[in-house]
């Protein structure tokens, strides 16, 4: 019997230790959570305090500077998202992410000194999207107006779906920015609204006089072509559509860049539904790879266009680019090409005519870049300073050459290479007569990448 009390007393003393054991283990775990949170509440303080050293700092500030700072921190366009269907029946549409809060209206809640200031200075409401997400929502209507009322005289920049706002504000707007159903932009021009002052506009019906408008961006807007607008004045327009087949017919396109002599940046979306019944959802390059029978859309619109200040192109029919260069005799810097045959003497005669081409880029080309071509770009003159330049394109930078190519590749490598020695002995030169200076005195540090 003493025996069996015995072992018993030995297992309570084994068990007694392992929770000894196990205390010492909580105690130690329980210690390194409590300086892992002492850690994190320091951190947490520091930043605090760092925090108010920079807005104490900020409080200080004159209200005109914090006035420059929030006109800079304001975000004038909401990105725009295309939605998930559920079904490929449904159709999708492309909408605008807004926040839940006006932008302005969340900077009141920070400080009163900061509500002070966007009392103090009206052109900060002046210069904010309004965007409309609920049509008869009447809260989303005193929105609007408290934000004008607040804007005062400041000219505004007001994105509106809302027609009763812009009888009151016209006057003073320079950028529109029309985001609307389709039912309701049709309408628009009912309204007769006369915008003196505006400069901008963005999917536009007619506003009566617009002596500043200089910038036309249009979206899944096909008709743009009836509106009665100073296309004279225009030097950057856009029209795009997000459906295939849904774009403005090319003879109409052609009437409006036929009136746009000042436009530098042009770019559209064509119907080529008006041209063939055998077309219906085809993207242009498709079109020329199955060979319909139509005549080509691009080089009809091209053949008749001259753009004297056009300073970028990027197309898919080089016969057309070629003529259209000659004629407009423009100064340009880029030419892109994809997705077509090119013939030797219309690259030839294109790069004499572009003396200031930096940016060249012909991808998924015909055979017709033949080993006459690289010759031409290879070829050099000498100038007065004694470095030869070359003859064609002699400011190029960005060559970039893709698709069933017909020229000798040593050519091709011997014109890189020479080009690049020459490019070598250039910099040498520079860099010599740095030396002159460096010997009386002056302390030179030159970087020099390859770009």
């Amino acid at each position: 019997m003493m025996t069996d009390t015995g072992k018993r007393i030995d297992t309570l003393d084994a068990h007694v230790l392992e929770l000894k054991v196990l205390k010492q283990a909580f105690l130690a775990r329980v210690d390194e959570e409590l300086s892992a949170l002492d850690k994190e509440r320091q951190r947490l303080s520091d930043s605090i305090q760092e925090r108010q050293r920079v807005l104490g700092a900020l409080r200080r500030v004159p209200k005109e500077v914090l006035a420059h700072i929030f006109s800079h921190t304001l975000v004038f366009h909401f990105p725009q998202v295309k939605p998930i269907s559920h079904s490929i029946w449904t159709p999708v549409f492309w909408s605008s992410v807004s926040a839940s809060k006006h932008p302005l209206l969340t900077f009141e809640l920070v400080s009163r000194n900061w509500k002070d200031i966007l009392d103090t200075f009206p052109y900060l409401w002046s210069y904010v999207n309004i965007l409309i997400e609920r049509m008869t929502s009447n809260t989303y209507i005193r929105y609007i107006g408290n934000q004008l009322s607040r804007s005062r005289q400041s000219s505004d920049a007001i994105p509106a779906a809302i027609l009763m706002a812009l009888f009151t504000a016209s006057p003073r707007v320079k950028t529109l920015r029309l985001c609307l159903p389709g039912n309701h932009f049709t309408d628009m021009h009912k309204l007769h609204l006369s915008f003196p002052n505006l400069q901008e506009v963005a999917q536009h019906l007619h506003f009566g006089r617009l002596p500043h408008l200089q910038v036309l961006h249009f979206m899944d807007i096909s008709n743009f072509y009836t509106l009665s607008l100073p296309w004279h004045q225009i030097t950057h327009f856009t029209s795009q559509q997000t459906q295939v087949g849904h774009g403005p017919p090319a003879h109409r396109v052609l009437d409006i860049l036929k009136m746009m002599s000042r436009l530098s940046v042009c770019l559209f979306s064509l119907d080529l539904q008006s041209l063939t019944t055998k077309l219906n959802s085809f993207t242009l390059e498709s079109v020329y790879r199955q060979g319909f029978d139509f005549p080509p859309v691009i080089p009809f619109v091209l053949n008749a266009l001259k753009l004297p200040a056009l300073l970028d192109l990027s197309d898919t029919t080089f016969t057309s680019i070629r003529h259209l260069i000659e004629r407009s005799q423009s100064p340009l810097t880029s030419l892109h090409f994809d997705n077509g045959e090119i013939l030797e003497n219309d690259l030839i005669h294109t790069l004499s005519s572009t003396p200031n081409l930096q940016d060249l880029r012909l991808t998924n080309v015909g055979g017709e870049i033949t080993d006459q071509v690289v010759n031409e770009l290879a070829r050099r003159v000498d100038t007065e300073s004694g470095s030869p330049v070359p003859v064609l394109v002699p400011h190029l930078r960005t060559l970039h050459l893709s698709g069933h190519l017909n020229f000798q590749v040593e050519l091709y490598v011997r014109m890189s290479v020479e080009e690049r020695e020459e490019e070598e002995e250039a910099n040498a030169l520079v860099l010599s007569r740095l030396d002159v200076l460096v010997t009386e005195g002056l302390n030179v540090s030159v970087n020099m990448q390859r770009m």
